[in-house]
């Protein structure tokens, strides 16, 4: 449900009515402060107004209670993570980078419980996060193999990040003028592939460890 411009209000009362407010314009998410962010138009932003916190909504046709957003990484980031209660009981990290996909229903549930629940479950995630981190620190600390991260893996948790070595084959063609492919092939310099590589029309892939 989008936002209808009073257009009898000034552009600052216009802005002062957005702040707060989550918009997706184009896929990229913000929340409106006290001005407008770079390059946004206020038409666009009450265009794509998201739902408040406590709205309920349908989320790709499934209804559910929109909870909190998750923080932002960045304003302007490319989409964004809601924290919905689907059929009561279940509490989703629900992403999405399409505004048409949630709708907004007019109606609104307890603000009272939906702050409990959006806590809970960010309590739950903290508890969940430091666990995963002090199984990090064991495991290095008693030198665990890999099947550690198969175990994390297995059940849903992050597994250590460690370094790989990773083969990069980059692949680009060009016409080079000679009296045979062996002089040409002979010719080429490594300035010239540096140049090559600055045409950004090339193509690469990296080899799979056996």
């Amino acid at each position: 449900m989008s936002a209808v411009a009073d257009v009898n209000k000034t552009l600052d009362e216009r802005v002062a009515d957005l702040r707060g407010r989550v918009v997706m314009v184009q896929g990229l998410a913000y929340r409106i402060g006290d001005q407008l962010p770079t390059g946004v138009k206020v038409e666009d932003a009450e265009a794509s107004l998201m739902p408040k916190p406590g709205a309920r909504v349908t989320c790709d046709g499934a209804q559910g209670v929109l909870l909190d957003y998750l923080p932002f990484n960045r304003d302007g980031q490319y989409g964004i993570t809601l924290l919905v209660l689907f059929h009561g009981r279940s509490v989703v990290e629900w992403y999405t980078n399409r505004r048409e996909r949630i709708v907004d229903t007019g109606e609104q549930a307890d603000e009272t419980l939906c702050a409990a629940l959006a806590a809970q479950h960010k309590a739950h995630s903290n508890r969940i996060d430091s666990l995963v981190t002090d199984a990090h620190e064991w495991a290095d600390d008693n030198d665990l193999c890999g099947k550690f991260d198969e175990f994390m893996e297995s059940h849903g948790l992050e597994p250590r990040e460690r370094d790989f070595d990773v083969t990069i084959n980059v692949t680009f063609t060009r016409t080079i003028t000679a009296k045979s492919h062996e002089a040409a092939c002979d010719s080429v310099s490594e300035s010239d592939v540096r140049q090559w590589l600055g045409a950004n029309d090339w193509q690469y892939e990296t080899e799979d460890e056996d």
